[in-house]
């Protein structure tokens, strides 16, 4: 099963080599590596190039996003098979082993993916860990991935191995998201493929900050692709079977309380009331609405601070465990 492992590189020169190393460690060896660089301004090329490795396939283009060096990435992989790798992070060594080994007893999946590592400034935390025996149908493989993301279990892009073929029949990813552009792929492949692949022990490390990717990227973006990509998930559900349409709309709360979490923690309340105008109330988490009441003329510039802290005091807490 010859694998293309994809990597859009901009501007990653202090952790591509690592991401790299990490793949050709694997003790799967039937692999070429696709790196993608996206218009790099540093001198991130360069480190792949002194890699000097006949496995790395480098290609160059303008600028145009993560979306479009993946897309472009899958075409020009080789591979029956993509797995993607973000520059910044790294794989197990027994990743891809252990994801071909489920591909290997079960020839009808087209997809699989895993557990992984969130590596922050202090601590890691070992994801995933609240899967109900309920979803899989049997050892290995997951029913119906819209379970996990109802319930708040991510399909890290990292942990990916998906047939190139259905890749393509799916379009690929969505070049006009700035956020969420792989969930967005992801629920579009589970509505037509359900059934999924999955590793529990951890395959990857995601390295990220004090918040996670999801945070960080919506913050520093002064764009609707939150928006856009609520709306985009509404479409889905109402385009769905009772069954789908029930899980995405709790998908939808989910992300919905991410994206509101980060805007206010951010400051950016006039996006954060914006995006309120938008959905209704039904649709936020219901144990996070709490926050949103620090919205209400009057008290809201008073207690900002504070809510800020305590929020994050919170997640902190949950990214622990306790």
């Amino acid at each position: 099963m010859m694998i293309s492992v994809v990597i859009p590189l901009y501007n990653k020169a202090r952790y591509i080599r690592r991401a790299i190393e990490s793949v050709l460690k694997q003790t799967y060896t039937d692999y070429e590596i696709v790196v993608v660089d996206d218009g790099s301004t540093d001198n991130s090329v360069q480190m792949v190039e002194q890699l000097n490795c006949d496995r790395i396939k480098l290609v160059s283009q303008d600028n145009a996003g993560v979306s479009a060096a993946r897309n472009r990435g899958i075409q020009e992989a080789a591979g029956e098979w993509i797995a993607f790798l973000d520059a910044d992070d790294e794989w197990l060594p027994e990743k891809l082993e252990r994801q071909i080994s489920i591909l290997k007893k079960n020839p009808d999946l087209v997809w699989v993916a895993g557990n992984y590592i969130r590596e922050y400034q202090y601590y890691r935390v070992h994801n995933g860990e609240s899967y109900r025996p309920e979803w899989f149908i049997r050892e290995g493989v997951v029913n119906d991935v819209l379970d996990l993301l109802a319930y708040g279990n991510q399909v890290w892009t990292s942990t990916v191995l998906a047939k190139k073929e259905m890749l393509s029949k799916s379009h690929g990813f969505d070049v006009g998201l700035t956020v969420s552009e792989d969930i967005d792929l992801w629920v579009r492949i589970g509505l037509n493929y359900p059934c999924i692949g999955w590793v529990l022990e951890p395959v990857a490390i995601y390295y990220t900050g004090i918040l996670d990717s999801l945070t960080i990227s919506t913050s520093k973006r002064k764009d609707r692709s939150a928006m856009i990509f609520i709306n985009k998930l509404r479409q889905y559900a109402d385009n769905a079977t009772d069954t789908q349409n029930a899980k995405l709309r709790r998908y939808t709360s989910v992300v919905l309380d991410a994206y509101l979490y980060c805007l206010l923690y951010s400051g950016r309340n006039k996006e954060l009331m914006l995006l309120l105008n938008t959905v209704s109330w039904c649709e936020i988490n219901e144990k996070h609405k709490w926050r949103m009441k620090a919205i209400l003329p009057g008290w809201f510039w008073f207690c900002q601070k504070l809510l800020k802290r305590k929020v994050k005091q919170a997640y902190y807490r949950i990214a622990k465990g306790d």
